[in-house]
């Protein structure tokens, strides 16, 4: 899914329509997310990063959303001056007023970057450039206090504005194919948009095919926009647009808004790829007990092969037995008669322990004849039945593959026990349920309640590259401030709040200042038979905080 040039602008005209002039009443961001919303019934909703979207909803703001000490805090009374759209890059902005007790203004810029695989979202000051937030990738380094910069010009053309010679200049500079060229020089264009130009220009004159797409670009490009959108599923994918794809001949939704198309597919895209996800584990279970069932099997036909010695041990012992009183000393290998030869002609190496007496290595030899005996009494079925559930391993792996394992009943039953033996392990386990918080910066941050739940919090639920606070001098609460996956390091504040948190839950919380060591949860060990919240520390380092308690994390 990616945002063209048809969506951008439609939605700009749907933005102002319904927010230019209209005052911002709430707000709410997390480190991918934002959110703002200008009566009860309108809101825009954004989600930065691969996956972005932007789009209005009509719907309840959701109760657990509330505005933190973020930088959405500039946006609560900032009143939407204009909504603009670039043509030639994927970008929208949202101009914003907001004024001071005294109702003296200042402006600032919410720039809405549409790139695909990118989107991310930032504010700025009109007056300096100065970023006042940003929503990004988790991967990206926060850019808040330095100036904008925006996206380097993509040199693109725009249909309609730009000379078909320029479209000329640009095929004839490049070696890709045409379709390819397309998506590279046609302002806001993506696979899809190329895909219906393309079908468009070939239900227009005898023009060559590079003219004829450009004609039909520059009809598109220069028609009225609509306030309908279209969503379709192509190529396995869910795709949303204001230009409508006549190529599918009907086979999309439509819908009377933009945001509408674009909520519908992204909600569509997140269905399918959860039952892709739920697909893919499924195949990985199957695969690995596969994989397993297969090393058992082997395991057991080998023990099937080394049973085929039964006779063998059986007329060695019977042979050591009979032979016992002509035997002295503690021999490391004899050659007796076979007492099971009729004509007695062969016979037997025999192979001794010297540890052991002659009817020791007698009684060994026959208890493992035994032993081979009932191995092939028992192995056969057990094979059998083992080579049965592979097969059947097998045939469940290509129902997920082909896409029919849900009208499986048989394997649906099989995952439902594989489930239910989980949640009974799972029952059995510790269980705990920290306080939780989330420090000015979006990091989340889990605090112990008592001993028992400080053990479980810091072995059992944090992750290794957490970090892990504790006030020095004071019995009181594990502190974990989680990593949840980021790449980059806390900051400095982010590292004082959640150490703050730790000296509040702590015997100093009525000091004025605490000593707080901090380290990764990775060098946090448990001394061997210590009480419960007993822990041994490695590579700590230590940091003077003012006790304070965090907001609470919203936990849906």
């Amino acid at each position: 899914m990616a945002f063209d040039y048809f969506t951008i602008q439609a939605l700009a005209q749907e933005l102002q329509g319904r927010l230019q002039g209209a005052v911002i009443e709430r707000a709410y961001a997390q480190p991918t997310e934002l959110a703002f919303a200008v009566d009860e019934g309108d809101w825009l909703y954004g989600v930065s990063g691969r996956e972005g979207l932007l789009c209005l909803r009509r719907e309840a703001w959701p109760r657990s959303w509330r505005a933190g000490d973020g930088p959405e805090k500039y946006l609560v009374r900032a009143r939407i001056v204009a909504v603009e759209a670039e043509r030639r890059e994927r970008i929208l902005r949202l101009c914003l007023e907001r004024r001071d007790r005294e109702g003296r203004p200042s402006f600032g810029v919410l720039v809405c970057e549409l790139i695909p695989n990118k989107v991310r979202f930032v504010l700025h000051r009109q007056a300096d450039d100065e970023i006042l937030g940003y929503w990004g990738t988790a991967k990206d380094k926060s850019p808040v206090g330095s100036p904008y910069q925006p996206p380097e010009p993509s040199g693109r053309l725009l249909p309609g504005t730009d000379e078909l010679s320029a479209w000329r200049d640009r095929l004839a500079s490049s070696d890709a194919a045409l379709e390819k060229a397309a998506r590279r020089w046609l302002a806001g264009a993506d696979a899809s948009v190329v895909r219906e130009l393309i079908f468009r220009s070939h239900r227009g004159g005898g023009d060559e095919p590079a003219t004829a797409l450009w004609n039909a670009a520059t009809e598109a490009y220069t028609s009225a926009l609509t306030s309908q959108s279209y969503v379709w599923q192509e190529a396995g994918r869910f795709h949303f647009s204001a230009l409508e794809p006549r190529r599918l001949q009907g086979a999309y939704e439509q819908f009377d808004a933009v945001s509408p198309g674009i909520w519908a597919a992204c909600q569509q895209e997140r269905a399918q790829r959860r039952t892709q996800q739920a697909q893919q584990q499924i195949r990985r279970r199957l695969s690995q007990t596969l994989k397993n069932a297969r090393r058992r099997l082997a395991a057991m036909q080998a023990e099937f092969d080394e049973a085929a010695r039964a006779e063998e041990y059986k007329r060695k012992g019977h042979a050591l037995w009979a032979n016992i009183g002509q035997l002295s000393g503690r021999p490391a290998q004899v050659e007796l008669a076979d007492l099971f030869d009729s004509e007695g002609h062969s016979t037997l190496r025999i192979d001794l322990d010297i540890n052991r007496s002659l009817a020791e290595n007698a009684a060994s030899y026959l208890k493992a004849a035994q032993k081979y005996e009932r191995r092939q009494q028992a192995l056969p079925p057990r094979r059998a039945e083992l080579k049965r559930q592979c097969a059947q391993y097998e045939r469940w792996i290509g129902a997920v593959d082909a896409g029919t394992w849900e009208a499986d009943a048989a394997l649906q039953n099989w995952l439902e026990s594989k489930v239910t033996s989980t949640d009974k392990t799972a029952s059995k386990q510790p269980q705990a349920h920290p306080r939780r918080y989330r420090t000015s910066t979006g990091w989340s941050v889990w605090a112990g309640r008592n001993n028992k739940e400080n053990d479980v919090l810091t072995h059992k639920m944090a992750a290794q590259n957490d970090l892990w606070f504790h006030a020095q001098g004071y019995s009181g609460s594990h502190v974990v401030l989680r990593s949840e996956g980021r790449k980059e390091a806390p900051s400095k504040q982010t590292i004082e709040e959640a150490a703050s948190l730790a000296a509040y839950w702590s015997k100093g919380k009525t000091a004025k200042k605490v000593s707080v060591a901090y380290t990764l949860v990775k060098h946090v060990t448990k001394p061997r038979g210590g009480a419960p919240g007993q822990a041994l520390l490695r590579r700590e380092k230590t940091i003077v905080v003012e006790p304070t308690l965090l907001k609470k994390e919203s936990v849906e």
